[in-house]
């Protein structure tokens, strides 16, 4: 699994770093940071829900199978 973040779509809403944290961070003015760009396959279900949940889609997943 790959995480691509769009940043300059991100509208600081912080639903991502809520439903995962592990993955997304912030910096201090509230915008999104990719902290992993391939996180452990064991909090997958965590990090689709924070792309899903990201209310400008500026968040995309990506299963290593896809690619």
């Amino acid at each position: 699994m790959q995480v691509i973040v769009r940043s300059e779509h991100c509208m600081a809403s912080g639903s991502c770093r809520r439903a995962a944290p592990e993955v997304f961070g912030s910096t201090p003015e509230g915008w999104v940071t990719l902290l992993e760009e391939r996180p452990r396959p064991d909090i997958r279900t965590a990090v689709v829900r924070a792309a899903e949940s990201c209310p400008v889609a500026a968040i995309d997943v990506i299963d290593d199978a896809d690619q």
